[in-house]
């Protein structure tokens, strides 16, 4: 891909996987405990996020037991000069979507339903079922048990370090800080915008 990236990532759901899920003293809301993957995604793919801007949709009647937002919709800037817009919405009942587009050099690259077409032809499948889910899960696992990160050189299948996830989720919280002061746009290589 060029230096410049345009990414579009849309997740959208709403199936509450968990009590905590639907309430975002506990969970962080939908962009925190979901999306963070498609950021990571994003960054690893898009390079980079520099700046973010949000804006969210509340729910009109939230509970004791359900109050994350319906909606918010980011735009990220990246470091290689590409934009990214990520939404995610929790507003539909009994189904879900994800879909991760990325637009560079003239293609279209589609991942969705487990596998990955460039200009609508599927180049790629993942296993069936959750087999993925369960191997990444065993990893991290793995990786918690072990008590310690992927030294250099190991090629074992833990893939990032820890220090890469909280850049990703510096990045979420950035989004949610921005989206809760009116769309304020947040630096995210200036550690200020985390202190209120």
């Amino acid at each position: 891909m060029s230096s410049r990236r345009w990414c579009t990532a849309c997740l959208h759901g709403s199936g509450a996987i968990a009590w905590w899920w639907q309430l975002e003293e506990f969970s962080g809301g939908p962009f925190v405990e979901n999306t963070i993957h498609a950021v990571d995604l994003l960054r690893w793919i898009g390079g980079e996020l520099t700046g973010v801007s949000a804006r969210v949709v509340d729910r009109p009647d939230p509970t004791e037991e359900l109050d994350i937002p319906l909606s918010i919709c980011v735009t990220y800037t990246l470091a290689s000069g590409g934009v990214a817009n990520v939404t995610t919405c929790s507003a539909l009942a009994g189904y879900g979507h994800s879909q991760f587009l990325v637009i560079a050099d003239g293609s279209l690259y589609d991942l969705s339903d487990g596998g990955l077409a460039v200009g609508g032809e599927r180049v790629a499948q993942d296993d069936p079922g959750r087999a993925s889910y369960q191997r990444q899960f065993a990893s991290f696992f793995d990786a918690i048990v072990a008590g310690r990160e992927r030294p250099p050189g190991d090629r074992s299948p833990v893939r990032s370090p820890y220090g890469d996830g909280i850049r990703s989720l510096s990045a979420v919280l950035g989004a949610v800080h921005s989206a809760r002061n009116g769309g304020a746009w947040v630096d995210l290589g200036d550690p200020a915008w985390a202190v209120d």
